[in-house]
């Protein structure tokens, strides 16, 4: 709704591709290619939260020309160094085993999700490379992707800490307190919407709301 009061069209990816009991990495960014290729024509702008800013970060990876900039809330990078941290060892071997695990999506359904989404991530990059402007907003308390693992991938790399800017927000992987909400909110509009920015060294975008105060923007 926000996006069209400002005149602009958002479109929303289902990434399972209607049925998370299939999802892989290769499905979810097949997925996201389509989409790109229908739209061959278009400049793209993304937004993707976990997994979905881990794929919007290799579609800019795959498509440098294309993607003009993108905004990644807990973006889902190295989680091959990071499964069994989240679920241990013994969960890891079960699901190994028995090929599914039972998990409940955001929307609350129960799904058996797939080991081959473990195995297709396997033979995706950790961290992919890209260059297109980046803010990425990412709690400092997410127990499945620290903060500490976003800002050694851009200490290690250059080439993406010239193009990325971090905010650090007070909250977890889901990123649903009512103040970073807010700051999401703000962000997507001068980000996402605004003007090309010139340079990430500062907020390419001004001030924005501050973390530990405002509303709900929902």
């Amino acid at each position: 709704a926000l996006f069209q009061e400002l005149g602009h069209q958002l479109t929303l990816l289902d990434l399972n591709g209607g049925d998370p009991s299939s999802l892989t990495y290769t499905s979810a960014l097949d997925a996201l290619m389509r989409f790109a290729d229908a739209h061959a024509h278009s400049k793209l702008r993304l937004i993707g939260s976990s997994l979905g800013g881990y794929m919007a970060a290799r579609c800019a990876q795959l498509l440098p020309g294309r993607v003009d900039r993108i905004l990644l809330l807990g973006p889902g990078f190295g989680m091959s160094e990071r499964w069994s941290l989240v679920f241990g060892e013994e969960e890891m071997q079960r699901w190994c085993t028995t090929g599914f695990r039972h998990c409940v999506t955001s929307k609350g359904v129960e799904v058996q999700m797939p080991y081959a989404f473990i195995q297709s991530g396997l033979q995706q990059p950790d961290y992919p490379k890209w260059g297109c402007p980046t803010l990425i907003v990412h709690g400092k308390r997410d127990d499945v992707i620290p903060p500490a693992v976003i800002e050694a991938m851009l200490d290690a790399s250059p080439d993406l800490e010239q193009c990325c800017y971090l905010q650090l927000v007070d909250d977890d992987h889901a990123l649903t307190a009512p103040a970073t909400l807010d700051r999401i909110r703000h962000l997507a509009t001068t980000f996402i919407l605004g003007p090309t920015p010139s340079a990430l060294g500062t907020p390419p975008c001004g001030p924005a709301p501050s973390a530990e105060g405002g509303g709900a923007s929902e």
